[in-house]
């Protein structure tokens, strides 16, 4: 389950180390648990929003487009289509 505790993680590390990118971000999410892309689109845009209020600054360079059902971030969208409505696994990105 993601806690407020590992966002405030991910928040000092993205401060710390101004490199990240939206597939870092992505992959911390999906360090937590399993999500859909759908869900994990909504976690990054969520996790960005919430950087821009409180730093002022964005929480990675890529472009979010607005699609259907939420916003995009191309690179993570398609790096993650295969697995379409299906969870993502930890397991399948060799993170164990």
């Amino acid at each position: 389950m993601l806690s407020s505790t590992k966002i405030r993680i991910l928040f000092w590390v993205v401060k710390k180390d101004r490199d990240v990118n939206v597939v870092d971000i992505a992959k911390f999410f999906l360090s937590t648990g399993s999500v859909t892309n759908l869900k994990l689109q909504k976690l990054i845009y969520f996790a960005h929003a919430t950087y821009l209020d409180i730093t002022g600054e964005s929480l990675f360079p890529e472009k979010i487009i607005g699609y259907k059902y939420c916003p995009v971030i191309v690179e993570v969208y398609q790096l993650y289509k295969g697995y379409r409505k299906e969870t993502i696994e930890d397991e399948d990105l060799g993170f164990n």
